[in-house]
């Protein structure tokens, strides 16, 4: 009985005794931060994944009654329209995760991004996510905002490779899309080799002699990017499928990489 308890006991300090991650507060002005996607930024030299949501990906489509659009890239741009706007610094909460990105959580003022984009009707709640997510999400899809309005796959689904029926149909920018400046559409769909989605736009250029880095049609230098495929270039469908194949951002440490 006396070695019972010492073992329990032990393995209650064990539990108590495990090293906590501690999180960190980043305080950036709205040009010191550059938005990637939906749900994720980068500043400085890291990489960040925004608290509780999960956003279309960049080469994801939503189906409003017939009508594609690039929901994805919507997402992407109305997140960095959130942000572009501040003018006051704009607070997160950093929490890093074991080989996973670092989770933000930002403020504006007493308004969570993160908040803003779900009620809005852009994002989804994670599965995970606290019931706080949960409930901001059902505001949005309520009201059918966003990409409640249209018939869309769960964005985990879809980077598992799920797709809407008539996806492959998808010749350009259609619905809403049409409304933000990007200059560059005609030539991703129409000029640009067919991979196994033709709205797969992230661009995963080799620069510098043989660092990989990925750009999204959202960063300023994107549309002056010329693709090589014999030098190592390629496309994907996001920012994850980038991630996951080994791809960095430029600026970021490598050590933050899944």
């Amino acid at each position: 009985m006396k070695l019972f308890f010492a073992i329990f006991f032990a393995l209650i300090v064990l539990a108590f005794d495990q090293p906590s991650i501690a999180s960190t507060v980043v305080v950036a002005k709205h040009h010191e931060i550059t938005v990637i996607d939906g749900d994720s930024i980068q500043i400085g030299d890291t990489v960040f994944q925004l608290v509780g949501i999960d956003a279309p990906e960049l080469g994801q489509v939503c189906d409003h009654e017939g009508n594609l659009w690039l929901c994805g890239l919507a997402a992407g741009s109305e997140l960095r329209k959130l942000i572009n706007l501040q003018t006051m610094p704009i607070k997160c909460t950093i929490q890093p995760q074991k080989n996973a990105l670092p989770v933000a959580t930002c403020l504006i003022g007493d308004s969570e991004i993160s908040d803003i984009l779900l009620k809005s009707g852009f994002v989804v709640a994670m599965e995970e996510s606290n019931p706080h997510y949960i409930a901001m999400e059902d505001l949005g899809k309520k009201g059918s905002l966003g990409i409640w309005g249209s018939k869309f796959i769960q964005p985990r689904k879809w980077r598992n490779g799920e797709r809407l029926p008539n996806e492959d149909r998808f010749k350009g920018a259609f619905h809403s899309t049409n409304n933000y400046p990007w200059k560059m559409l005609k030539e991703i769909f129409l000029n640009k080799s067919r991979t196994d989605h033709v709205s797969c736009m992230v661009r995963g250029k080799v620069l510098e002699g043989s660092d990989k880095f990925y750009f999204s049609p959202l960063d300023a230098e994107f549309e002056s990017l010329k693709m090589n495929p014999k030098h190592g270039d390629r496309y994907f469908c996001g920012d994850e499928e980038a991630r996951q194949a080994g791809w960095r951002r430029k600026g970021e440490m490598q050590k933050v990489i899944k």
